[in-house]
């Protein structure tokens, strides 16, 4: 639902000894140290030359996969066997959590508006879905959620910005409905917040191409207007979705104003949930890719495994990487035999019921009776997905399904 700016395409390719850059950068799913091509906005880094906002501590090459690999451990860079313990620049380190998403936002928010910019666009990955569990999942549970839950998480985050922002709680907002709203029609919220040291905020949360004449009124006023994931379509059709010729012109020259200074999203690039018939493992092929942008700093795309493993793969600096740039990174990735690929294969998806560091239910105190007894029959089909178990039965049967799952995990 979060629609991706399409980039001029580059071939990419992938070495062990240099790193190539282009004009933002990508992560993905299944990672490798895969980078850009000889295009005139390239250039090349020599062997041992870092990028410096890809400051990186790297470990010693090794041979084979390190078994120091850990869920949510970004690898390396550089070599295709090197490790990193953790970017040591908070701009390429990859959000694990909904709360270090938004502290992102929050910065790239005021480093944008400390040059004048005082119009801005978010593209954010909602709590929604297996996210709403785990926010580093990348294979779906379950049936996608509704576009009234997808509208309710794009709100609440949109709050915990302008809290973070404004350092006034939510509760004194002013919030308005900007369509109709009921069950019919496009949704979208209108946040306002005004900070401790007076400055005004207008957070449009969700806002679609009927609103267009909302945002250029409220652009008018005295405030900080922030766009947070626009549901419009601006290329990639034949007619936009603010029509075409004049409008069209007119459209894309207002929403030009707007600076992109926080981006995280997510792609998936090929099949890459789908069995391979050389090895009948998932992840054989292509790669799930998430992208971070956050200003001024080049967007950054990251290759994912199923239990949060990652690793950086390249910068892109002008413009957000096509799907065809990141489909020749993988591909490239994968001919040079790099580590995350192999990595992503046995890669085992967490419990996302299991008791970890700020859950909303300590499990040390809970059976697994007792969790799965207070979960719906979505959350219980979720779960159940999540682990390859078949979801059908009556209520009482998935269940006990889940519930002997559970108790074998623990």
């Amino acid at each position: 639902s979060q629609p991706r700016a399409m980039g001029i395409q580059t071939h990419l390719r992938c070495h062990t000894g240099l790193l190539w850059t282009c004009s933002a950068v990508a992560v993905l799913a299944v990672g490798g140290a895969c980078y850009a091509s000889t295009q005139p906005r390239h250039r090349v880094l020599q062997r041992g030359e870092q990028l410096s906002l890809l400051k990186r501590k790297t470990a010693s090459i090794c041979s084979s996969r390190p078994k120091t690999i850990s869920p949510g451990h970004e690898l390396g860079l550089g070599a295709k066997a090197s490790i990193t313990e953790r970017a040591e620049s908070a701009d390429i380190e990859l959000p694990r959590t909904v709360d270090q998403m938004v502290a992102q936002a929050k910065d790239a928010i005021e480093a944008a508006l400390a040059l004048g910019k005082s119009r801005q666009r978010l593209d954010l990955i909602l709590p929604i879905n297996e996210k709403k569990y785990d926010f580093l999942a990348i294979e779906a549970m379950d049936y996608p959620c509704s576009l009234s839950e997808e509208f309710k998480a794009a709100v609440e985050t949109t709050e915990k910005l302008l809290e973070a922002l404004t350092g006034v709680d939510a509760s004194t907002f002013t919030k308005q409905r900007l369509d109709p709203g009921g069950v019919e029609g496009d949704p979208c919220m209108l946040v306002q917040a005004q900070s401790e040291n007076g400055r005004n905020f207008a957070a449009v949360a969700f806002p679609f191409s009927d609103n267009l004449k909302q945002l250029q009124r409220l652009a008018e006023e005295d405030t900080t207007l922030i766009l947070v994931n626009p549901q419009w379509k601006d290329s990639g059709a034949v007619v936009s979705d603010f029509g075409f010729g004049p409008w069209k012109k007119a459209a894309d020259d207002f929403l030009n104003t707007f600076e992109k200074s926080y981006t995280l999203t997510e792609q998936r690039i090929g099949a890459p949930s789908s069995l391979s018939f050389q090895d009948g493992k998932r992840y054989s092929d292509g790669g799930v890719v998430r992208v971070l942008r956050k200003f001024p700093s080049p967007h950054v795309a990251f290759v994912m495994a199923v239990d949060g493993a990652s690793q950086a793969i390249g910068s892109f600096e002008e413009s957000f990487p096509s799907y065809n740039e990141l489909d020749a990174a993988i591909k490239a990735g994968r001919e040079a035999n790099l580590q995350i690929f192999d990595y992503a294969k046995d890669a085992v998806m967490p419990n996302p019921f299991a008791k970890q560091e700020n859950a909303d239910f300590d499990a040390a105190v809970e059976s697994p009776a007792e969790v799965v007894e207070r979960m719906d029959k979505t959350a219980i089909r979720q779960a159940l997905t999540s682990r390859g178990l078949p979801t059908s039965g009556t209520m009482a049967t998935i269940r006990d399904r889940l519930r002997i799952a559970l108790e074998r995990e623990a």
